[in-house]
This record gives structure tokens, C-alpha cells and sequence, in this order.
């Protein structure tokens, strides 16, 4: 891809970004756009990596705008490649799951993740599962995006249903689970075993404790993550009012600071997470900007 042509794709993400910000009132538009299209370029603060990170966020706003067939558009570009996973579990793409387009996409997915994991079950149950992420995962980001913004009762009424999308999940997948007592890697792929992780873990503690042991049972045989076993076991201990064991849970009062529930012998924090596979705990914290100041054995 040509420079020009690089610099047209960021002027289009640039736009689509303004027109966000500007709650898409185009009059108001008219009156920023030149001044910040030009400082932005000439200042690069817009500057992705790849050619795929530039169309994947060119879809992920037409998406966003409900301008579906832009959207497929730049998808049909990301499918050509192998990088396309994470398509399938982007939540900006919960507006096209209706549409025929999303299917033939999913299908084309199904046959790659095939060749990967020969004993992935039939692609009726597994696109199924895979539907069952994106809704999970919808609306987070709008509602994380209008806190401390004064939208209180939109995002009330984003919890509502979030409330209800969550709960008709965890309907479907307990009928799924009746016949599988967890969705294994090897018959849904990572992705299906991550959606079943996700629905539970935002689902009622008693849902949670019902699987957690099935969860580590699996993660022995390479079957599951340790690292949502390890989210979902201090989930459960902190809902109880312990001490969690490999410092996941954090907590806020103002969903801006947050501090790190307690863990249980401190000092052996690190030892717990490196035995499942986890980072060491300053490096998990950097994303909320806080530092465990136990010293490690």
C-alpha cells in the first residue's frame, strides 16, 4: 500500500472518529474537521501499525454507525488474510449478526478454525457460541465510555440490557451444557471456550461455583484457561468475603480508582500466578496504574 493511500484510510478513520465526537451533528462537524484532520496528521498522533489494524478500525466504526455494508466491506478485506479471529470477537460487530452477510462470513471463519482443531464440533453449534460472545460482550464499551459523563439514565438503561442479554445467554448455554459439561478447546476452539467462561462469569455466583472445579479439571488436560479459571476462583472467594488467591479482582468506588481486593498470603503472589501461567502482579496492575509493594519469596 502507497503512502497516499495510507494517508487517506487514517483520514477516514479520523472523520469517523470526529463524527463520533461530534454525536454525528455534521453542522458541527463542518466547523473542526479541517483544522483537526490537518493537526492530527501533521502531528501523527494517529499512526496504526498494519494495514489490517487500519481496515479493522475502519469497520469496527462503520459497525458502529450502523453503515453495514462499509462495514462488510473492510471485513471482506481482513477476512483475505489469517489475522481474522478476533473479528468474530470484536463487540463493535454486534450490529451485523442479523445480517446474511455475517453468516457467509462466519462459515468462512468455521472452515479455518477447522484445519486447527480437527475435532471442532458442527458449525451450527459452534457459529451458535461464537453469536453468544458478541452479545456478551456488547455495550460495554458505550457504557464505559458515558461514566462520569452525566448520561446516567442511558447507562442505566444500557445495564437493563445488558441484564437481559446476559441472562437469555446463560439460557442458551445451559441447555448447551447439559449435553457438555464445559465447551473443551479442542471440539469449540478457544474462542467457544472463552465464551462459556465470560457468560458464567457474569452470571450469579451460584453459576460460578457450579463450574468452577469442571473449569480446572479441564485447564489439567489443556482443555481450558487457567487464566479464567484463576478470574472466576477470586471472583467467587471475594463474593464470599475472602481473601482471593492469585490477585485478578480489583475494586472501585467511583469506577476511576481502583485498589486490588486482599489476597491471601502476599508474599506468595507471584509463586501462585507464575504455577498458572499468569504475569507477574506489578505487571498486571500497570493497566490500572497501581504497584504491589509486598515483597515476593
Amino acid at each position: 500500500m502507497t503512502f497516499n493511500k495510507v494517508k487517506l484510510l487514517q483520514k477516514l478513520i479520523i472523520i469517523a472518529l470526529l463524527l463520533q465526537s461530534c454525536d454525528n451533528k455534521k453542522s458541527r462537524l463542518e466547523t473542526i474537521l479541517v483544522s483537526k484532520l490537518d493537526s492530527t496528521l501533521a502531528t501523527n498522533q494517529l499512526l496504526p501499525k498494519t494495514r489490517e489494524e487500519l481496515l479493522f478500525e475502519l469497520a469496527s466504526k462503520h459497525s458502529t454507525f450502523t453503515n453495514k455494508d462499509s462495514a462488510f466491506y473492510y471485513i471482506d478485506s481482513i477476512m483475505a488474510s489469517d489475522s481474522s479471529r478476533n473479528i468474530f470477537s470484536n463487540p463493535t460487530f454486534y450490529h451485523l449478526l442479523n445480517e446474511a452477510k455475517w453468516k457467509d462470513l462466519e462459515i468462512k471463519q468455521y472452515r479455518k478454525t477447522k484445519k486447527y482443531y480437527p475435532f471442532l464440533k458442527d458449525s451450527g453449534l459452534v457459529l451458535k457460541i461464537w453469536r453468544l460472545y458478541l452479545k456478551d460482550q456488547a455495550y460495554y464499551d458505550d457504557i464505559f465510555e458515558l461514566q462520569g459523563k452525566g448520561y446516567n439514565q442511558t447507562i442505566d438503561s444500557l445495564w437493563r440490557l445488558k441484564k437481559s442479554i446476559g441472562l437469555n445467554n446463560l439460557n442458551e448455554l445451559e441447555v448447551i451444557l447439559s449435553k457438555f459439561k464445559w465447551l473443551k478447546i479442542s471440539e469449540f476452539g478457544t474462542l467457544g471456550s472463552e465464551t462459556a467462561f465470560l457468560i458464567v462469569q457474569h452470571s450469579d455466583i451460584s453459576y460460578q461455583k457450579k463450574y468452577i472445579d469442571i473449569i480446572e479439571a479441564y485447564c489439567k488436560q489443556n482443555e481450558a484457561s487457567w487464566n479464567d479459571y484463576c478470574l472466576m476462583k477470586d471472583r467467587i472467594l471475594v463474593a464470599e468475603g475472602k481473601k482471593q488467591i492469585y490477585g485478578t479482582q480489583l475494586y472501585s468506588n467511583d469506577n476511576i480508582n481502583f485498589k486490588l481486593n486482599d489476597v491471601e498470603m502476599p508474599e506468595y503472589l507471584n509463586k501462585r500466578r507464575f504455577e498458572k501461567g499468569l504475569s507477574p502482579i506489578d505487571e498486571y496492575l500497570k493497566t490500572w496504574g497501581l504497584k504491589f509493594n509486598v515483597v515476593q519469596k
